[in-house]
Formats: C-alpha cells, structure tokens, sequence
C-alpha cells in the first residue's frame, strides 16, 4: 500500500512538473506576443483569445496558470476550442472579435533548447506565425533568441 502510494505521488509531481514547464513556456511565449504593439497597449484592451494548434489541447490546469498569471498583469486570456469561437464569421475578413487577437500556441518539444510555434491572428489577412526557441537557465525558461517569423499554418485553415 505504501509502495502504489508513493508511486502515485511520484507520477503527480511528474505531472505537475510538466505542466509548470508548459505553463512557464506558454507565459514566456505569450509575454513577447502580448508585447507587440497593437495586442494589449490600448487603454481597456478586449481578452486575447487562446487556441491549442495541436491534437492534445492545453491541459485545463496549464489554462488557469496563464489565465492568472496574465490577470495580475490586466491582460485578459480566454481559451478557445476552435477558431469560429474568437472570429465574426458574418465579415468576410473574419476579424477576432472585439478588435482583438486570436494565438495559436502550437505543442511544446521536448528538445533542450525547446521550441514552440505560435500565431498571432488579426484576420484572414493578417496572419503572422513564430518560431519560439527557448531555454532553461538557473530554473527559468527564456528566449534564447528572437522569435524567428515563419509561415502560417494552424490558423490560416478554414475553422
């Protein structure tokens, strides 16, 4: 009994320490998107709506780590299944909602250094995607360089 305890209690912490690292990752990823001018640099900017680019999702816990993180800095995240959640669908340009924009966060690797893909949509027009590299030094994940700006993918489809 003691044994499947500590088992268990081993596979949690590996959990969660997995989900630290997507959340840490996530944050990194997301701070320099939000940063951009014309994200969240206006006087009372609308939510940024969040989709998963890849098969698995964001774990629900990994959601509420960024949802907090970013509400201690008034950026407001929603998280989206699907893109015709964050867009007008009724204008042909199909703009997100609100004025706002829609990131597509793509899965993390396992490499060291680690990549991410993100894309940061306006509207069918405006559709710019990144290349994340980061690293982890002395507990922290960073940029280890500049975003590299790549083409689109995950949001340019039709939703």
């Amino acid at each position: 009994m003691t044994v499947a305890a500590l088992v268990l209690a081993g596979c949690a912490g590996e959990v969660a320490s997995q989900d630290d690292r997507e959340s840490d990752i996530y944050a990194e990823a997301l701070a320099w998107i939000v940063a951009r001018p014309g994200v969240a640099d206006v006087d009372e900017p609308p939510p940024i709506y969040i989709q998963h680019l890849g098969p698995d999702g964001i774990p629900l816990d990994v959601q509420v780590e960024l949802i907090e993180h970013f509400d201690e800095n008034d950026v407001e995240l929603r998280f989206v299944d699907g893109r015709a959640e964050a867009v007008d669908e009724t204008l042909d340009d199909m703009p997100v909602r609100d004025g706002s924009v829609l990131v597509g966060l793509g899965p993390i690797s396992d490499d060291q250094p680690t990549e991410l893909r993100a894309e940061l949509y306006r509207d069918l027009d405006d559709v710019t995607a990144y290349r994340f590299t980061l690293r982890r030094s002395d507990g922290e994940w960073a940029l280890a360089e500049a975003p590299e700006v790549v083409d689109p993918e995950g949001l340019v489809a039709d939703p």
